[in-house]
């Protein structure tokens, strides 16, 4: 997810002094007044999370094993756990925990490989250092593999990709050396290793046109 300062949300006072942790843990009455204000929006977002959660346990267990297929790398900590939390609670209360917020998302894109491209962000997190420009790709071609074999998708990038998902057409670039690295992916320490060959690739050949 991409993170945004809290004022670049439109969040009023009384939100931004919670998520920022500006209160009194004592004082009850700023938590009683938020809950109140959030009644519609929490109900909302419990039915919500049922949905999501039904369907990520129905795929949890073949999405983790086809991730660390495809990467070849382990999480440090593959439990999932579906919650409700207070939006730009990612950038607070959990500073230490690897947090994936997911919520409506676009006709087309399911929830179980919507799951299992921002955990891929987390298992490269854990495991590479790549730049999010040279990830990103990546990762979207780890989604696209795995809504094919989820049969979400019939075939890659099967949907109306949004005018600002650039990293998709960076991903329909390199879906050819992709699929050679599927067919031998045996030969690959693991995925950092063919990504370093093919940015080179693309790096000497793009010198060698200019």
């Amino acid at each position: 997810m991409q993170l945004r300062r809290i004022k670049d949300l439109g969040i009023s006072r009384r939100w931004n002094r919670l998520f920022r942790g500006i209160y009194d843990e004592k004082d009850k009455s700023l938590v009683k007044e938020i809950q109140e204000g959030l009644k519609e929006e929490y109900a909302t977002a419990e039915k919500l999370k049922e949905i999501i959660e039904k369907k990520w346990r129905q795929h949890e267990k073949n999405v983790l094993a086809w991730l660390k297929e495809l990467t070849k790398a382990n999480f440090k900590e593959p439990t999932v756990r579906v919650c409700v939390v207070p939006f730009a609670a990612g950038q607070t209360p959990f500073r230490d925990v690897a947090l994936v917020i997911v919520g409506k998302i676009r006709k087309g894109w399911g929830y179980p490989e919507t799951m299992a491209h921002e955990l891929a962000h987390v298992l490269f997190d854990q495991n590479f250092k790549f730049k999010s420009e040279v990830e990103h790709p990546y990762v979207q071609l780890i989604e696209e593999e795995i809504a094919v074999r989820l049969r979400a998708r019939s075939k890659y990038f099967d949907y109306e990709i949004p005018a600002f998902a650039e990293w998709v057409r960076k991903a329909q670039q390199n879906e050819k050396a992709w699929r050679h690295y599927l067919q031998h992916i045996e030969d690959f320490k693991d995925i950092s290793q063919f990504i370093k060959e093919n940015e080179e690739i693309g790096r000497n050949s793009r010198t060698s046109i200019a």
